[in-house]
């Protein structure tokens, strides 16, 4: 081989790297951001479930007020369950 193509090789390969080294860095940033995004969607995702939680908790501890032994003692609660 002569000297002059094993430069143009060399080139060339040098070449190909590069652009495929900017493409794989322009991807991992692109990762990077579309990963931020879907952190931020999950933790308000999470807040709306927390609260929907929190009031379904609250709901049937007003439920239950009253309630002893599945007894119910609130005439009012007693009428809505039969």
């Amino acid at each position: 081989m002569d000297a002059g193509l094993a430069t143009v090789v060399a080139a060339a390969i040098t070449g190909v790297g590069s652009v495929l080294v900017v493409l794989v860095q322009k991807f991992r940033s692109e990762n990077r951001k579309d990963h931020a995004e879907v952190i931020s969607e999950l933790r308000w995702l999470r807040r709306i479930v927390e609260r929907v939680e929190t009031k379904y908790d609250k709901h049937v501890e007003e439920f239950h007020v009253g309630e002893k032994d599945g007894v119910v003692k609130n005439q009012r609660l007693a009428r809505r369950k039969s």
